[in-house]
């Protein structure tokens, strides 16, 4: 974070780590909880209301304090695209970020289906999974969006605009130097010197 910082690029305090989830916690329908809420104790709509009370006015402080010191602030979240799935979810996104930055750019790393499978797999049997493979298969269809790019990838087109989105492809030998590090400072920021991180 100070390596970043120094390079004129500010991470959120108020986002959480990891994966900044409170951001996507956020901007989830008020009737959707996930594993974010149970880990906060949070399972009524009241404890929500009480949870994100705060939240945008401390996120914009955030924000105009980092902006002092960084022209960027880089938010890395990737359930943004599997929690925001519904067109107002992201609306509701881009009316928290529209009046606190002045330019928004959203870089989308773009994996092969069945290379998410597999990885989606692993993680839930780590976290308890207990059915077959071919069983968890049965839901990587069209029609659920966390496979489906091009729905999701449009969605996200009509709030954001076409012009915002930054679609990569998620490969090493697609990555600037085969390096997704440096891939995303470099997507950021062409010129930065990124020998000094």
């Amino acid at each position: 974070q100070e390596a970043l910082l120094a390079g004129g690029i500010a991470l959120s305090d108020i986002l959480e780590v990891p994966a900044n989830r409170k951001l996507a916690a956020y901007c989830m329908p008020e009737d959707v909880y996930d594993s974010y809420f149970t880990r906060k104790g949070i399972n009524t709509p009241e404890q929500r209301k009480e949870h994100f009370a705060s939240f945008p006015g401390e996120f914009q402080q955030d924000v105009l304090e980092k902006s002092r010191c960084a022209e960027t602030m880089f938010i890395s979240s990737e359930h943004l695209h599997s929690r925001l799935v519904q067109l107002d979810s992201i609306r509701l996104l881009k009316n928290l970020l529209d009046p606190l930055f002045s330019e928004i750019r959203i870089l989308c790393y773009f994996r092969e289906q069945s290379l998410v499978a597999k990885s989606a797999y692993s993680t839930m049997v780590k976290l308890s999974y207990r059915e077959e493979f071919a069983k968890y298969l049965e839901s990587c269809t069209t029609s659920n969006l966390y496979f489906n790019y091009y729905e999701s990838f449009s969605r996200w087109r009509e709030v954001f605009g076409s012009e915002t989105l930054v679609p990569r492809i998620f490969d090493r030998d697609s990555f600037h130097q085969s390096d997704i590090r440096k891939d995303v400072l470099w997507n950021i920021d062409p010129d930065l010197d990124l020998s000094r991180f």
